[in-house]
């Protein structure tokens, strides 16, 4: 029986100006998916909280134990008079050059149609929603990729910079750490490296606001299933199952490790399902890794389907946001704020909501909540419970 020839774009002009063409379509596809402001994730108007409120005390953290990378640039744009929105154009910005560093990534793993895989990877529904906040998801998976490319081709001390630099982005990069092995001849050199670039902007951070751990809770197994079909959809879920068990193969180890210990920490932590974004390149590397093109086509196309539904839901999601922020704000601060409403009232109310009962500030560490307009004892800020 003759072979189905394996659809390939070839070395020549074609794939160079099609590789080309990737970036600005996924800026396009992702700049539809976008909502009004800084986006639907509670977590991403922190930034622009953080912002307003730096200019009374200022660096602020949005969350314990701080993202100093995007903190630290918001609050420069809000000194050069420039809005806190760049950050979602900038989350852009890095899901389409993810976009060229997982086909070259995926290329070198021998992956069949990386052209088709890679952008498929980061528009399915978990990418498209976070890759369209100012939240620093996208960001630091850029970084990370980078220091995972530069590391298969053991380039100088960038695997190390890289690395840092996503530590410094997002903390969870931690877990991408075995990828440093992949590049065993300088691996301490590169773990140094990226020590040293993480504390050089972690230091100033903890100065100021004091070091606290990353909050984690143990979820309901309702809220992993509904995150997980959330983030990569019923078709692309099955999809990915499916590909796991056609022709198996082993993995190559250090996406492999990573993929074991991202699993686990969503597991751990599924609140959103933009934390989905940390383990799905790993999870795709597993699940095409030396497949056939006819097992590879049908999972990018599956990865992808469920996007356009996604982006509909995020935007009814905002749209009540905004509702129920514009229903606090009506009662004047007569009542308690929930802790994913108060980032809104910040910005809304340019730093402050003052009411004989209560003004709003933001902590210099952990969650946006609502806290009393004085400073304690001890110079802490006050909580007021919910």
């Amino acid at each position: 029986m003759a072979k189905i020839a394996v659809p390939s774009l070839g070395e020549g002009t074609i794939r160079r100006w099609f590789l080309l063409a990737l970036a600005p379509i996924v800026v396009v596809i992702l700049a539809f998916c976008r909502t009004p402001g800084m986006g639907s994730c509670p977590d991403s108007w922190r930034y622009a909280a953080v912002a307003i409120v730096s200019r009374q005390i200022g660096y602020a953290a949005t969350r314990p134990p701080g993202y100093p990378v995007s903190e630290y640039l918001v609050i420069g744009l809000d000194r050069l008079h420039l809005p806190p929105e760049i950050l979602v154009w900038l989350s852009i910005a890095a899901s389409a050059v993810c976009v060229i560093l997982l086909w070259r990534i995926f290329e070198y793993y021998k992956i069949r149609l990386p052209w088709l895989l890679a952008p498929a990877v980061v528009l399915c529904p978990a990418w498209a929603i976070s890759g369209s906040q100012a939240i620093e998801n996208a960001p630091a998976m850029a970084f990370l990729l980078a220091a995972w490319l530069v590391a298969l081709r053991s380039d100088g001390p960038w695997t190390g910079i890289f690395f840092g630099l996503a530590l410094a982005t997002r903390w969870t990069s931690i877990f991408g750490l075995p990828l440093l092995w992949i590049d065993r001849r300088h691996l301490w050199r590169n773990i140094g490296i990226a020590g040293a670039v993480a504390a050089a902007f972690y230091a100033p951070a903890w100065y100021v606001a004091g070091l606290r751990r990353p909050i984690l809770w143990f979820p309901a197994f309702s809220l992993i299933s509904r995150n997980t079909l959330m983030g990569l959809g019923s078709i692309g879920l099955a999809a990915m199952v499916a590909a796991f068990f056609v022709r198996p193969r082993v993995p190559p180890l250090a996406p492999a490790l990573v993929a074991l210990m991202t699993v686990a920490l969503w597991i751990r932590h599924p609140w959103d399902v933009r934390y989905l974004l940390l383990p799905l390149p790993f999870l795709v590397i597993i699940a095409a890794y030396r497949k056939p093109w006819w097992v590879v086509a049908p999972l990018a196309v599956a990865l992808a389907v469920g996007t356009p539904g996604a982006v509909i839901a995020n935007r009814a999601r905002s749209a009540a946001y905004d509702r129920a922020t514009a229903q606090y704000l009506a009662l004047h601060g007569r009542q308690v704020l929930p802790s994913w409403v108060c980032p809104r009232v910040i910005v809304a109310t340019d730093g402050r909501l003052r009411t004989p009962e209560v003004q709003f500030v933001l902590p210099p560490i952990g969650s946006v909540m609502v806290w009393r307009g004085h400073r304690g004892p001890k110079g802490k800020w006050e909580q007021w419970p919910e």
